[in-house]
Order: C-alpha cells, then structure tokens, then sequence
C-alpha cells in the first residue's frame, strides 16, 4: 500500500466530513496500491444536489497525480450542474484533455485543473451563496 496516496485519500474523506454542506457521502470504492489508487464517492448536499466523484491517481517521486478523473456535479432532479473530467476528447480546448461541462451545455477548457478538494471548495462556495 502507498502511504501518500493513502494519506491524500484520507484528506478528501477529511474535507466531506468537515462540510458544512455535505449532507451525506459514501465511500463507494477505495483501492490503494504500491504506485496507484482509485476512489469513487458519492455525495449529498444540503441543497438537494448531488455528486459523483472518480480519481485515478499515481504517485510520481513526491508528487500525487490525477491519471484520470471525473468529477460530476447535478441538480436534485438528475440535471447536470457541472463536471470536470480529463476524458481524451474536446482537443481543440486549450489545455486539453482537461475541461469542464457546464450546465447549458458548453465545453470549457479547464484552468486550472482542480483536483477533488478544489471541486468540494467550489460546490461549497456555490451552495452557500
């Protein structure tokens, strides 16, 4: 098991805890290797909204990346709110693959790239507007 990815998972479980918005989260999968890790969370807001969060993550020397990722952000009725995903598509977006889908549908490039503790600041910051 790698103690940094493992650590840096503890982190974004420490963060849905400490949440003034988060309602409820559950940890759907959590895998830790020697180099790499995979989580999948879902979490309710106060609002109503909800979220799926993927993460597939390496250690690179010192450094946690995000290999790949997904982190998708609705309405309480299922509409898209936003989400922010490094799928290999929408190339022609400045610092593509990453980019961002908004709710009236545009692809926006996205930067900076946020990882999952930025994306849990921003919906906190959305929903207590």
């Amino acid at each position: 098991m790698n103690v940094a990815i493992n650590d840096h998972f503890d982190r974004i479980e420490a963060v849905l805890i400490d949440s003034p918005v988060v309602l409820t989260y559950q940890i759907i999968s959590r895998e830790v290797g020697p180099s790499d890790g995979k989580l999948r969370v879902r979490a309710t807001f106060v609002d109503g909204s909800n979220a799926e969060f993927f993460q597939f993550i390496i250690q690179a020397n010192d450094e946690i990346l995000a290999k790949k990722y997904s982190y998708h952000w609705q309405y309480q009725d299922a509409a898209l709110r936003q989400r922010w995903d490094n799928a290999p598509h929408h190339f022609s977006l400045a610092n593509a693959p990453h980019h961002i889908h908004l709710a009236d549908g545009r692809i926006v490039t996205a930067r900076p790239v946020l990882g999952l503790i930025e994306v849990l600041q921003f919906i906190t910051d959305e929903v207590t507007k």
